[in-house]
């Protein structure tokens, strides 16, 4: 079984009838979860389990649909007592597949990338104010993964070249990961896109070129350790030289034209 292989995702060794019945189980699992599972740690990381992206799109956003109201359920007891501590560096650890070794690769195309479908996912849940994923403080574990994956994945449309037409010339962001990243993101406000857009910040300054390819890789590790500073502990890694204030950051909507054209500045 794949599921641990981080070079790799597993999604394709599955076939439709097991994911039909891994589908039925992963629902059976999440009503038992909901009605008494909560309580107990073991039953929480098993539910986690099944967020990791060597799982098909269709059982994590399955995951996500049921457990939309209560998704801050997904963080024990031990990890609410130390939010920023060990045991949230290890639940992050196991959420968040690498590339080569403990280096993340950051290229749309890649193995280890998050489908679109579960991306779309967590934006969403991220949304709804009934989820109570407004914050690190609210939404825990879960939060802090679903804004790592939609951070990771507006670097990589950030980096990502432009696609070329039959005719050679560059298509525009709207067809571009740049436009379907800014879909993605409406609706997002307050910290939860804050936060996003602080990691995508730091994460740029880290990036490292990967060799004989197009895509970057960054340190699994410091991935960690950006999100836990910017979403936990309220501070910034590096110097920022951006005339960009908290004020400002806190009052962008990506529906604006303009105030999406100030987000990509900033992140230049």
């Amino acid at each position: 079984m794949n599921l641990f292989d981080h070079t790799t995702t597993s999604t394709k060794s599955f076939t439709p009838e097991q994911i039909r019945s891994l589908n039925d189980f992963v629902g059976d699992l999440c009503t038992a979860f909901l009605q008494y599972g909560a309580q107990y740690d073991v039953f929480t990381r098993c539910i986690r389990f099944f967020l990791c992206p060597s799982f098909p799109p269709t059982i994590v956003t399955e995951v996500i649909a049921q457990l939309k109201d209560v998704l801050y359920l997904l963080t024990t007891q031990k990890e609410w007592d130390d939010i920023g501590g060990p045991p949230v560096v290890t639940a992050l650890d196991q959420g968040l597949l690498s590339g080569e070794g403990n280096m993340m690769i950051l290229d749309a195309n890649h193995p280890t990338s998050s489908s679109a479908q579960v991306m779309d996912a967590m934006a969403d849940a991220l949304r709804v104010s009934s989820s109570r994923l407004d914050s690190v403080e609210s939404g825990g574990v879960f939060y802090m993964l679903s804004v790592c994956y939609l951070a990771k994945h507006l670097v990589v449309a950030k980096c990502s070249r432009p696609s070329k037409k039959g005719d050679g010339s560059e298509r525009s962001h709207s067809s571009s990961g740049l436009g379907a990243a800014r879909k993605r993101l409406m609706g997002v406000k307050g910290k939860p896109l804050v936060h996003l857009v602080l990691i995508c910040k730091e994460l740029m300054l880290l990036l490292e070129p990967v060799e004989n390819q197009d895509s970057k890789m960054v340190d699994k590790n410091d991935f960690i350790q950006i999100v836990l500073d910017v979403c936990v502990r309220g501070k910034k890694r590096m110097e920022d030289e951006s005339k960009m204030d908290m004020f400002e950051l806190q009052r962008l909507d990506v529906r604006n034209e303009d105030s999406w054209k100030k987000l990509l500045e900033y992140l230049n």
